[in-house]
Formats: structure tokens, C-alpha cells, sequence
């Protein structure tokens, strides 16, 4: 025994078998969308990295014209004192001073008689390999 509203969805779906069975419901189309609108597409994400890249380059290249004093500004050594408080040994020219950096403050704390010598790979980068290596342990190795 079929139920009248079996009937009526196998009604309703008559015209979609019928237009199914003739081959003459074609795919919809959507206008605008082939290879040049990718092509387009593609060339519009292209320029804005590339104008991001220049323009990261550009502040990179005014940055330096404003550190004039950078190569007489160094930090020879750091040490942090707690979560936001840190010790930091600074050579202004030929002078070495001892501040002490917390959030909105910079106190000098002492100026020393004998300057501290940067340690080797922390003034030019190198054996930072060699450390990373021994620091991982070997972890890193396949």
C-alpha cells in the first residue's frame, strides 16, 4: 500500500526523470571563470607580494640611514633578572656601562673600569652551528 505523500514526491520529481531522460538539461555555466580570469588572478596576487617584498626592502634600506650611531651602540651581554626586569652591559664608544632595563625605566647602574670582551660567537656568529648541534643533542639528525 503506498502512502499518498509517496504519491506526491514521486510526482513531483516527474519533470527532472523527463528532462533527465531527454539529454537536453545542459551544465550551468558561470560567466567570467576560465584560464585567463586564473591567469589574471594570478598576476594580481604576483604584484602585491612582490610590492610587499619592496616595500619591506625599502624600510630595511631607510633604517639604516637613521642608525648613524649603531656602530658606536653595542650590547656585549644580557641577563635577565626576571620575568621582565634585565641587566645589559652596553659599549658607547670606548666606554663600557651596566644598566639596568625594566618596562618604562632604564637606570645606569654602574660604569666599568675594565671592559668585558664580547665571547667569540656572540660578537660575530660564528660555531652557532656547532652549539645548536650540541644544544639538540642529535634530535635533528635523520
Amino acid at each position: 500500500m503506498m502512502r499518498p505523500s509517496m504519491v506526491a514526491a514521486g510526482l513531483a520529481l516527474m519533470p527532472v526523470a523527463a528532462s533527465a531522460a531527454e539529454g537536453t538539461a545542459a551544465a550551468p555555466v558561470i560567466p567570467g571563470v576560465g584560464a585567463g580570469y586564473f591567469v589574471q588572478v594570478f598576476l594580481g596576487l604576483a604584484v602585491v607580494v612582490v610590492g610587499i617584498f619592496a616595500l619591506l626592502w625599502l624600510l630595511k634600506r631607510m633604517n639604516r640611514f637613521q642608525g648613524g650611531v649603531q656602530g658606536r651602540l653595542r650590547v656585549i651581554a644580557a641577563v635577565p633578572l626576571g620575568t621582565r626586569e634585565r641587566a645589559v652591559v652596553l659599549q658607547v664608544g670606548e666606554e663600557q656601562v651596566l644598566l639596568g632595563v625594566a618596562p618604562g625605566r632604564v637606570s645606569r647602574l654602574h660604569v666599568l673600569n675594565r671592559p668585558l670582551e664580547p665571547a667569540v660567537s656572540e660578537a660575530t656568529g660564528e660555531n652557532f652551528k656547532a652549539r645548536l648541534a650540541a644544544a639538540l643533542g642529535g634530535r635533528g639528525k635523520s
